[in-house]
């Protein structure tokens, strides 16, 4: 069973809504076995069985049994059924409408977010965009570096597990963390997992699991050594930030000297970047179809630019002619390519704003 935070039954659509309704001041103090309140729960109630006559097409509750059985997923009640069952629709819908287009380099599929909210989703996107992303110390790729074909440093021991954030937005401490033991991991000859929770806890100008920036953390990582994630392992992070516990006596050597931003659309820039090091970046991935990859070349242009989820970009290929990043996230091995998603290079911004605000860390 996936856990279920504080649930809050939150349609993304108009109709029909399970969500409590928002109560005036005279029925604030109203008990629930109030008769406005009664009347508002038979309301509610009708809207359900409509949607159900409705909406619910032959074979829909089949399919719907079967993804909760392949995900795991199990609910409290009646009400939430109805409303994980009112979600996974929308996905549905949103499938079945758009993987019939053969100009598409990626594919679309059902996974454990398919039954999610709106409002649930939003709290897997971490990323706070800073007010001022240029670092006051930059470190600057030489132009000479030699630029390669393709690169890709899973293949070279240099990148960590799939990690699950689970209903955390800690990807900027991923993001970070991945950029960070990436650069140490080649500086070393040797790689070592560092820890993301060292991060959710101690950057003490970030909110853990409401958010942080990559420049919040490595701004951290220069005044204290990166623990390993052995030492220091992720606890599927807390709303509140937790104790830090950091003992510098078991800490690795890992401390950022300096780290710089890519200007905004140089490809060649993330390019000699990612020829040295995996480095970290943010897009949105708000969008229904991000939510629902599963494996491709992502190259949606309409996904939008608004940055609101941090990532580790971890190399860059070609696949029949259509140039791709390559893209570490968070949210477990079952979502994309096993935590992994393609993203096509488009000139500009980049595809879901991916060439944005791409960063990378010196050590010391």
């Amino acid at each position: 069973m996936e856990p279920v935070e504080e649930l809050e039954p939150v349609f993304d659509e108009p109709l029909p809504t399970y969500e409590e309704p928002e109560l005036e001041e005279s029925e604030k103090e109203e008990s629930p076995s109030s008769p406005s309140r009664k009347e508002k729960a038979k309301t509610l109630a009708k809207k359900a069985k409509t949607f159900i006559e409705q909406e619910i097409q032959d074979g829909d509750m089949q399919k719907f049994l079967k993804f909760c059985a392949d995900f795991g997923k199990s609910y409290i009640n009646q009400s939430e059924f109805k409303m994980r069952l009112w979600n996974w629709k929308q996905s549905e819908k949103y499938i079945n409408e758009n993987s019939w287009d053969g100009r598409a380099h990626y594919k679309l599929a059902h996974n454990k977010f398919s039954d999610y909210s709106e409002k649930e989703f939003s709290k897997l996107l971490g990323y706070a965009l800073p007010a001022e992303k240029k670092a006051k110390n930059i470190a600057r790729m030489p132009n000479s570096a030699n630029i390669a074909d393709s690169i890709d440093w899973t293949q070279k021991g240099m990148v960590s597990a799939v990690q699950d954030s689970g209903m955390c937005g800690s990807d900027w401490a991923f993001s970070a963390i991945g950029a960070v033991e990436g650069a140490y991991g080649v500086m070393q000859g040797e790689f070592t997992a560092l820890s993301a929770q060292q991060l959710l806890d101690c950057t003490g100008s970030a909110t853990s699991c409401a958010g942080g920036t990559q420049s919040q953390a490595f701004d951290y990582l220069k005044t204290a050594k990166a623990m390993s994630a052995e030492s220091y392992p992720y606890n599927s992070g807390y709303p509140a930030k937790g104790e830090c516990k950091y003992d510098e006596s078991k800490a690795t050597s890992a401390l950022v000297d300096m780290y710089t931003f890519a200007d905004e659309g140089d490809v060649n820039m993330m390019k000699m970047a990612l020829t040295h090091q995996p480095i970290a970046a943010s897009i949105q991935a708000d969008s229904k179809a991000f939510q629902l990859y599963t494996s491709g070349v992502l190259d949606l242009e309409t996904c939008g630019t608004e940055l609101n989820h941090a990532i580790v970009m971890v190399g860059y290929g070609n696949h029949e002619g259509t140039d791709y990043w390559i893209v570490k996230n968070s949210w477990g091995t079952n979502w994309g390519e096993s935590g992994y998603v393609k993203i096509a290079i488009k000139p500009g911004q980049g595809i879901c704003g991916i060439q944005k605000s791409a960063v990378w860390t010196v050590l010391q």
